[in-house]
């Protein structure tokens, strides 16, 4: 792995920077932070639910955040009825698993397969391979909002899977401790290794993202499960792709990691600038309130990616109509656009003034 990490100057300083920012926020994370244990539950609940929603969506899944939220609250795994519920049940199972047993789970092979094993335990289609690294060649690919699906890139075949792992693994127990790299940027080149070498014949993906999460929990960076960082992830989902293509596209030649990792880190920083903004209701400075987030905690909307992004548009305007939304998210039709702003205000994230065609919609600046 360490041709990987040949980064240039210019990327270096970036990373570094990253680094620097992400190690002082989780010191102080760690000592000054002083929130009631409350509402880091029910920021955990919510990261938890929007964890599963990105995730599974990021490949192909058409659960929004309230219908995986719905599914977790009444989940019967008897009643799964599509493959969608089967994937959040696995998913929701192996976070769980996680979140609690973090310091319990060992990278190793044994392990890893069980984690696979558990995310797709409710998946009627994969039980044969489940737990089990790939017998046939599988590759990386993008799907679309039309159902389409785009090649990234090839991955390792079946035959050289388990001595790339092996190797993997023995890299990383030999690097984590951050004599030679940062344990941050050890972290992010397992997961690009992982996704690479995509040693299952299904699921790669999200455990790559499951792990990711283990890791930083393993590692001292507790923050990261108060806030999705598959949500970020999302958000972004070409520019991830984009990312790993970078590097994939000269597999055993001169491949380097620099924009993976500058990609990589730098979602990260975004997680700790959401979850920052997220926790300031707590000082009572709701200005700058994200969206997902109430004064009481206990009324934490779930909100979906397309909502959140409607949102974000009143940050940098005092007021929007319906036809100025509309405008914005070209990707669905006005009466859903419609229902967005009517969920938003009944939620207590915008108000609605004016009548008919008059009709505006603001940002609430105190919750």
């Amino acid at each position: 792995m360490d041709r990987l990490l040949r980064i240039n100057d210019i990327s270096q300083m970036i990373i570094d920077k990253q680094i620097t920012d992400l190690t002082a926020y989780s010191d102080a994370w760690s000592t000054d932070h002083d929130f009631e244990d409350d509402l880091l539950l029910q920021l955990r609940e919510l990261a938890t639910v929007q964890s599963i929603g990105s995730s599974t969506r990021i490949e192909g899944s058409s659960l929004t955040d309230e219908e995986v939220n719905s599914l977790l609250q009444g989940m019967q795994i008897q009643k799964l009825k599509s493959r969608d519920e089967e994937e959040v049940a696995g998913y929701f199972a192996t976070l769980k698993i996680i979140l609690g047993n973090s310091n319990d789970i060992l990278i190793n092979a044994s392990h890893i397969r069980g984690l696979h094993k558990e995310l797709l335990r409710f998946s009627s289609k994969d039980q044969h391979h489940l737990g089990n690294y790939k017998q046939l060649t599988n590759r990386v690919v993008a799907t679309h909002t039309d159902g389409t699906q785009r090649t990234i890139f090839k991955t390792t075949e079946p035959m050289f899977v388990e001595q790339e792992m092996t190797a993997l693994f023995d890299w990383y127990h030999a690097n984590i401790d951050g004599t030679t790299y940062h344990p941050l940027v050890v972290i992010g080149t397992f997961i690009y290794e992982f996704l690479t070498i995509h040693p299952f014949q299904d699921g790669n993906g999200r455990l790559s993202r499951l792990l990711t999460t283990l890791l930083l929990l393993q590692n001292g960076y507790s923050f990261v499960q108060y806030f999705s960082f598959e949500r970020v992830i999302e958000r972004k989902k070409h520019k991830y792709y984009a990312a790993l293509m970078d590097a994939q596209r000269s597999r055993g030649e001169e491949e380097i990691i620099g924009t993976w990792m500058t990609f990589f880190l730098g979602s990260l920083r975004e997680l700790t600038q959401d979850l920052d903004r997220l926790l300031k209701i707590k000082k009572g400075d709701n200005d700058d309130v994200v969206p997902g987030m109430l004064k009481e905690p206990s009324r934490l909307p779930y909100l979906s990616f397309r909502e959140e992004r409607v949102l974000r548009y009143f940050d940098k305007h005092d007021s929007l109509s319906v036809k100025q939304v509309d405008e914005r998210v070209r990707e669905v039709s006005r009466s859903t656009v419609k229902n967005d702003l009517k969920k938003l205000t009944e939620v207590g994230l915008l108000e609605r003034r004016g009548r008919g065609r008059g009709t505006v919609y603001v940002k609430k600046r105190s919750l």
